[in-house]
């Protein structure tokens, strides 16, 4: 066999040995969102204005005096009516360092707008938009750190002293300055939601049914999975649960963020059945998984303890293994009742599954690993059905950042649940299927699967988009998802919304952005002649998520819309889109995964392939190769994750958890890589003659059997046999007996040897050897028998002197005194030369 240096084999290290290097993704993104080298933190001049317009509410974000909207007691529970007073709690505070002049406050509104992307539009505005003038409140100075809270009572009926005029319904900005001497310091704004007659109207004509608007909601629930990496499969009991924190526990106990979801939702539609029908529960199995897994007790852990490396009984003589501190979790209770609630839900409404652990597909989709799409948006209804008993609705994917690719599109046909063999024998099954076949899994659309995208992402008409290979793009309103995706703690930034409104969110309050969330919502509904399908952010917060079923919930009791089941939309008829029709975001998107963090991933998943193909399944042990490995596939899609990527304030650590899982799994990846190895007796063989065999040891650290071949490289021409493939037991090694052809010009030939895939794939670290025959080294032993001789010479002659010194010195007399001996510099003419 003859082997050389490959290509292949540096791709397959090129992740573990060094890590990832920049590369350009050859998948999936337009020019408008197309991925970077590297990831750019948003205060870097190359991508801050991709997150913030500079010419957008200037100055603002950086105010040493702030103003926020604490609560708006009245516009939290239901819209005001025409003429009634705006109530409102204003919170000043002063950051800067010195003691504020006297302030002034001014009440300011805006002409009404007639949906979300007016809305969009007047909320990024100048001043000068806010053309009504209300209340004027002067603030006593406030001293460093000092804060105030004021509560107003705003007059909106035409003709009061300090009214905003507002006589009829709509959705109207409405902006709150503050100032001193010196200007403009900052403003806050919201969109409030009017309705109703400022009299007593006669109740309006309820509207046909076929006229009203149809109306779907989605309502995601996911959250980061901490799982410790390093993960593994086992048989026939899974693993035991490790979690690095209790940052789940927290979110699923009483008051805490997953718990405030599923609670908002159930109650919500359980009062009222029509906001069940026109909602649909998208559920993250990755952390349905986790949930369920951690409700049969888990352990919180730094880390685990990694693939076991072979090595030397003395090299461990001396190494202190410092145990790895561990607790069990606190969080197994909670966890229980939360997937109870769940099941609960399942049961009587819509549920459909996110992407495994809400991954971010159009990564995925570059990295071209068949099997990691397959595990982001194939294994998902499966994982519901087992954990909740029912799959939900399948052939649905709900697109996480809103948009597709063209290169992203086709491989989503892996949704096609109801053609999926996953039932039967699970994805090891098709594993096996696929490498029976001879190579990669092959698709024959089937579907349709339909893919959940805001509207300016996809060229056509309608609300469904058919864009062929059997993805159909079912689309929601993008200025109405930006709008509702700016909310919470750590508002996001839509990639596909236009980069001429974006600024810092968070210049506005939560409940200011909560507040004109649940108004341009209301706005749409109540203005829409076709569909409104509002998509939820995937980072809800649940006073949002609360004030937004209570909104929909209202809509539909008014009759202003009709409930539109999610399957129903699902349904709608297709329009055709033409071939060469825009697909992607129509913006630059700044969370867009970089090239450097897809490069990793994809080296990574090459060589988690090669990995499970060397393995060979044992009949007589549970764990199949692919139930063995797929844990890291799922953490590799835990790295590509988007959670906090696309908020001002939470890319940074999304970037870093990615790295950090990255570089886990590069680690457990070297340490599978050490565990199957090639083990020399030595590092020189000398052979008695050309035919005498070179006996090398082949060891398997792995839980099955690995069948693998031996390729090598020499720069000298070289010639290697030996029995392929090896068989090497589970945990295992054999001795592996090669012959070799070696020059007969060269006394010693070095060789590199290392295990590899049966279509040359490196699985192991090489070793380098160096072999001569007893004949090549003749001339060596001559030279060696030479030297020999020469020190016996020198040997004799010195004890010869030795002799005659001692003679000499016992027949002189005795010298009274010591003897100084010779002068160094007058040597003794007698003395006899020292050889």
């Amino acid at each position: 066999m003859t082997g050389h240096w490959t290509r292949r084999l540096r791709r397959g290290f090129s992740a573990l040995a060094a890590g990832a290097v920049a590369f350009t993704a050859g998948v999936g993104v337009l020019p408008a969102a197309s991925a970077g080298p590297t990831p750019v933190t948003p205060t870097d001049p190359l991508a801050s204005e991709q997150w913030v317009n500079p010419a957008v509410r200037p100055g603002e974000a950086d105010s040493g005096v702030t103003l926020e909207l604490a609560a708006a007691p009245g516009l939290q529970v239901a819209p005001l009516r025409p003429g009634g007073n705006l109530v409102v709690e204003l919170r000043i505070r002063n950051d800067s360092g010195a003691s504020t002049e006297a302030l002034s406050l001014v009440a300011r509104r805006g002409e009404a707008v007639p949906g979300s992307a007016r809305a969009r539009d007047v909320l990024a505005a100048d001043t000068s938009l806010y053309g009504y003038y209300g209340a004027i409140e002067e603030i006593e100075a406030l001293a460093p750190g000092e804060e105030r809270t004021l509560r107003l009572s705003l007059p909106t009926l035409p003709g009061e002293d300090g009214s905003l005029s507002i006589s009829a319904p709509g959705a109207y900005p409405v902006m709150f300055t503050l100032g001193d001497s010196s200007g403009l310091l900052t403003t806050e704004r919201t969109l409030i939601p009017v309705t109703g007659d400022a009299g007593a109207p006669e109740e309006p004509a309820e509207p046909e049914p076929e006229e009203r608007p149809g109306f779907s909601l989605i309502y995601p629930v996911t959250a980061p999975v901490d799982i410790v990496p390093g993960e593994t499969g086992t048989a026939p009991e899974q693993p035991p649960l490790l979690l690095r924190s209790e940052e789940l526990a927290d979110q699923l106990a009483e008051g805490g963020r997953l718990t405030q979801l599923v609670d908002a939702y159930a109650s919500a539609t359980d009062a009222d059945p029509e906001l069940g029908y026109a909602s649909c529960l998208a559920l993250d199995p990755a952390l349905v998984d986790v949930v369920d897994r951690m409700s049969r007790g888990y352990t919180v852990t730094p880390e685990r303890s990694t693939q076991k490396v072979p090595q030397r009984l003395r090299d461990s003589w001396f190494r202190n293994e410092e145990e790895i501190p561990s607790e069990p979790g606190r969080g197994a209770e909670d966890a229980a009742e939360w997937i109870g609630d769940l099941v609960a839900v399942a049961e009587q409404g819509c549920v459909v599954a996110l992407p495994w652990a809400n991954t971010d597909l159009r990564a995925v989709a570059a990295t071209g690993d068949t099997w990691l799409m397959r595990e982001a948006v194939e294994r998902g209804p499966f994982t519901l059905e087992r954990i909740l008993g029912t799959a939900g609705t399948t052939n649905a994917v709900v697109m996480p950042g809103g948009y597709v690719t063209p290169e992203t599109y086709p491989a989503l046909a892996w949704a096609d649940h109801e053609q999926s063999g996953l039932a039967e024998g699970g994805m090891s099954a098709q594993w096996e299927a696929a490498q029976t076949a001879g190579g990669e899994a092959a698709y024959d659309p089937g579907g349709p699967v339909r893919v959940l995208v805001a509207d300016n992402t996809v060229a056509g008409e309608g609300v469904v988009r058919d864009l062929g290979a059997g993805i159909r793009a079912v689309t929601y309103q993008s200025s109405l998802a930006t709008l509702l995706a700016a909310t919470g703690a750590e508002p996001t930034t839509t990639g596909y919304s236009n980069t001429a409104t974006r600024y810092d969110y968070r210049v506005d309050s939560p409940v200011s952005r909560t507040i004109t969330a649940g108004a341009a919502l209301r706005a749409e509904l109540t203005q829409a002649e076709d569909v409104v399908v509002a998509m939820l952010p995937e980072e809800l917060d649940p006073e949002t998520a609360r004030h937004l079923l209570n909104v929909g919930g209202a809509v539909l009791a008014d009759d202003s819309a009709r409930p539109l089941p999610f399957g129903e939309l699902l349904a709608q008829p297709a329009t055709p889109t033409a071939p060469d029709a825009f697909v992607g975001a129509p913006f630059p998107d700044p969370s867009v995964t970089s090239d450097t963090e897809i490069a990793a991933a994809r080296d990574h998943g090459t060589y988690l392939n090669d990995l499970t193909r060397i393995m060979v399944n044992e009949p007589t042990i549970a764990l199949t190769r692919y139930g063995f490995t797929h844990p890291m596939r799922q953490e590799l899609l835990l790295a590509l994750a988007g959670h906090g990527r696309s908020s001002l304030g939470g890319y940074d650590s999304a970037v870093r958890r990615t790295a950090d899982r990255l570089g886990a799994l590069r680690g457990t990846l070297q340490a599978m890589r050490s565990s199957v190895s090639l083990i020399p007796p030595g590092n020189v063989y000398t052979r008695a003659s050309q035919s005498s065999p070179l006996l090398i040891v082949a060891e398997n650290g792995l839980p099955l059997p690995v069948k693998v071949a031996v390729n090598f490289y020499s720069e000298d021409e070289v010639t290697l046999h030996v029995a392929t493939p090896l068989r090497i037991p589970a945990r295992g090694s054999m001795t592996v007996e090669m012959t070799a052809d070696l020059p007969a010009r060269h006394d010693q030939t070095d060789i590199r040897l290392w295990l590899a895939t049966q279509d040359g794939a490196a699985v192991s670290a090489p070793v380098d050897i160096s072999v001569q025959t007893r004949a090549g080294s003749a001339s060596l032993l001559v030279l060696l028998g030479a030297l020999a001789a020469v020190l016996a010479i020198a040997f004799v002659a010195r004890r010869s002197r030795t002799r005659r010194q001692a003679t000499s010195a016992a027949s002189k007399p005795t010298a009274r005194g010591p003897d100084p001996g010779p002068d160094p510099a007058s040597p003794d003419p007698h003395e006899p030369p020292v050889l």
